[in-house]
């Protein structure tokens, strides 16, 4: 069954936007979260051809990106770490999450391949805060008892500036690790124990881990395909030894239930399978633009992104929301308001206030359209709870 179809209903499309809408190119910025970068730069590539529209994206960071967007110099940011209720009314922004990734911890062994090393929670925030220097130690021979494991340092390697992939890493560490909570915590930059490497970005700490023996580091799970790294194992909360893979992430969104409030976090889930650090990441846009033309085509692209990208996405290493997030984030998008009160037309020509069920194509079985009414019937009570 083909995603388009199925969305297109959820979200009331009769026709996609008529040509003429899209006859006038446009520039679109935006900035932050390295995290997600390839869906976004895969998904503008894409749009660019069918739209006529070029989305600028850079990928300077999580920290980078809030603040781009609060002094408005960008059309939207992106990040991993979600703002409170209080940040998004002080900035007058609205805040949505987009995907689902993975942050991977990654390793430079000689003689040890990616998917052989094993580490718990407890272990890896050891490492971390510098209490376990060694990777002949006995915590980690203990795990690891068939794998020959170096007498060689370990040098750790982190995110340089604010990062939101530090933000879930560090949350993670603090909800498996008493003593890391109490004496390090997470955020978008961390006080680490002891001596690190800082390196800017995922790609930065790939290719740092991938030339230095004895190092160990963490990025965002597409990056570990990309890069070709090695990475360990994660026990998770039903102590499996898990991979990151796109089920483990799946998994992990599966055994969660998304708050009202669209601030999903996947961290540390219960369930079998799943991927211990998976998390959502976020689009942050002005609330009540002085330019509703540009937020307006801000909404279309990423209306556009749930409607068409869900695969693109699985391509670079991350996992769409479900639909009826994705149903629940674009009624949000009628709190975007112009001076007047008025939302910001971005589904052209679609039905926006009825929220009722357009005609199915004949490719959707029933319980697909049954499904679908769930899913909008949801979106709608959402919108009018907010």
């Amino acid at each position: 069954m083909k995603k388009q179809a199925i969305l297109s209903a959820i979200f009331c499309l009769a026709l996609l936007p008529h040509a003429g809408a899209w006859a006038q190119k446009h520039e679109l910025r935006g900035a932050g979260s390295t995290f997600a970068a390839a869906a976004y730069t895969s998904w503008a590539f894409r749009y660019a051809k069918e739209r006529n529209t070029t989305v600028m994206y850079h990928a300077s960071g999580s920290g980078d990106g809030v603040r781009q967007i609060v002094s408005r110099d960008v059309d939207f940011g992106a990040t991993d770490h979600a703002l409170g209720p209080e940040e998004l009314k002080r900035a007058g922004l609205l805040q949505f999450p987009t995907l689902v990734g993975g942050v991977v911890p990654v390793f430079n062994l000689p003689g040890v391949k990616g998917g052989q090393l094993r580490l718990t929670g407890a272990v890896l925030a050891a490492i971390f805060a510098g209490r376990i220097a060694n990777w002949a130690e006995p915590d980690i021979q203990a795990l690891n008892p068939d794998v020959k494991l170096p007498n060689l340092r370990i040098k750790r390697i982190v995110r340089a500036e604010e990062s939101g992939t530090t933000a879930s890493f560090g949350d993670y560490l603090s909800k498996v690790d008493q003593n890391w909570a109490t004496r390090v915590g997470s955020g978008l930059r961390i006080n680490w124990p002891g001596s690190v490497e800082s390196i800017k970005g995922n790609e930065g700490v790939a290719a740092a881990v991938l030339a230095t023996p004895g190092a160990i580091g963490y990025v965002s799970a597409n990056q570990v395909a990309r890069s070709h790294l090695a990475y360990a194992l994660l026990q998770n909360r039903n102590r499996q030894f898990v991979a990151p893979t796109d089920e483990a992430l799946a998994a992990a969104v599966k055994s969660s239930m998304a708050p009202r409030d669209e601030k999903l976090s996947f961290v540390d889930m219960p369930g079998p399978n799943v991927w211990p650090i998976t998390d959502a990441t976020y689009i942050l846009i002005e609330q009540h633009p002085k330019s509703p033309e540009r937020v307006r085509d801000v909404l279309r692209f990423f209306y556009w992104a749930f409607l068409r990208g869900d695969e693109m996405a699985a391509e670079t290493g991350y996992v769409p929301l479900p639909s009826t997030v994705q149903a629940r984030v674009v009624a949000s998008f009628r709190e975007v308001q112009d001076a007047q009160g008025r939302s910001l037309d971005f589904m052209s020509g679609a039905v926006r206030d009825g929220m009722t069920v357009a005609a199915v194509t004949g490719d959707v079985d029933g319980a697909t359209r049954r499904r679908m009414t769930q899913a909008l019937q949801l979106a709608s009570v959402q919108a009018r709870l907010r």
